[in-house]
């Protein structure tokens, strides 16, 4: 373990909770400010973790303790505040636990994934001597302080606890929307490596268990069944993929649909990044270089593939369709029909797009099941 000088009485010390790229990030950002110190890194991933250290030390006099357990980085009596930019489904314990600690905390979005968590989470600050802050991007710009502005004094709907029993918002009904998701979104959080690929049945079970917050069994067969080639660490990607990003995202396009007034046109991005080993799969934000049509720029791999940028033609060309007509078929992809809970059309974007109706099924109603959704 590192060790460095008492920081002067007016400067905060900070451990840092997750130190990916949004992390390392952002407390960078946080350094710029001289009444902060970095005093302690925590992350399991040792190439994050050395990163995080080095980018941190940079600022003279700043030599950060490293811990690998988030635990004994709360228990260090010389951090005053942390930054946690986890994967999400840490994001309620860590906030919980670090209130325990007596810290002050900034947390990465979303601050947790249920209303249940979020009461609770309201309860504990309120018992403790600390402060909360989500990181919430957009919230400081011009446009965002105007709709403030604009909404401060419309009336606030009673929010209940059922999700199911949420609509969606009339203000919009006639708005066409295009809603989808990447198809392992969850390798972009939970990083493959030699140690994660090698997940076996057990850790799959804890993993899932600790995600859905229930047993998994039910959940885990009907992956299975949808993919038997699949391992271990295949499953638990889809898995943590569905819960919640892939099925709030289907469930975004039935409530729309539902609405008889706009359509609603629901994708899922299949197209794998080679980058990486090609372990990332299909990664958070994976359609962003076809959407902008720069992917050129996309990465070492990716830019010299003609297939890619074929797609990327297709890609573009369909959300700037979607942008000016509200309809985003167009030529070199399939007729992409409207959502509906009759079809479930959904576009998967892919070097051969298709259309499929209700694509996964099984996996799809199971998960609906355990977000209390059916």
């Amino acid at each position: 373990m590192l060790s460095y000088a008492t920081p002067p009485a007016d400067q905060t010390t900070l451990g840092v909770i997750g130190s990916g790229s949004r992390g390392t990030f952002v407390m960078g950002v946080f350094q710029k400010d001289p009444a902060l110190r970095v005093g302690a890194i925590c992350d399991v991933y040792e190439p994050n973790l050395e990163n995080a250290v080095s980018v941190a030390s940079k600022i003279p006099g700043t030599h950060p303790k490293v811990y690998r357990n988030y635990k004994e980085l709360l228990a260090d009596k010389d951090v005053q505040a942390v930054l946690i930019a986890t994967p999400e489904h840490w994001h309620y314990q860590m906030v919980l636990d670090a209130l325990a600690a007596g810290k002050d905390v900034y947390v990465e979005k979303p601050l947790c994934q249920t209303p249940e968590q979020g009461v609770a989470l309201v309860e504990a600050e309120r018992k403790s001597k600390q402060i909360i802050q989500v990181g919430m991007q957009r919230l400081e710009n011009l446009d965002a302080a105007f709709s403030g502005a604009t909404f401060a004094s419309a009336p606030i709907p009673q929010i209940t606890n059922e999700m199911a029993r949420i609509v969606a918002p009339a203000l919009s009904a006639g708005i066409p929307l295009m809603v989808g998701y990447a198809r392992t979104e969850e390798t972009l959080y939970d990083r493959p490596t030699p140690e994660t690929l090698a997940l076996d049945e057990a850790g799959l079970k804890l993993r899932a268990s600790k995600r859905l917050g229930q047993d998994p069994e039910r959940v885990i067969a009907a992956f299975r069944k949808a993919h038997p080639d699949a391992t271990p660490w295949d499953l638990w990607i889809l898995i943590a993929t569905d819960h919640p990003r892939g099925t709030y995202a289907r469930e975004t396009a039935r409530r729309k649909a539902a609405q008889s007034a706009a359509p609603a046109y629901l994708y899922r991005f299949d197209w794998e990044t080679p980058e990486g080993g090609g372990h990332m799969r299909s990664p958070h934000t994976i359609e962003i270089p076809f959407v902008f049509n720069n992917i050129r720029i996309a990465g070492s791999l990716i830019s010299k593939m003609p297939e890619a940028q074929e797609l990327a033609t297709k890609v573009s060309a369909s959300w700037v369709a979607f942008a000016r007509t509200g309809n985003p078929n167009v030529s070199g992809l399939p007729k992409w029909p409207a959502y509906s809970t009759v079809s479930r059309d959904t576009m998967l974007f892919n070097n051969t797009s298709r259309v499929e109706q209700d694509p996964d099924r099984g996996p799809r109603v199971v998960m609906e099941q355990v977000l209390k959704l059916a």
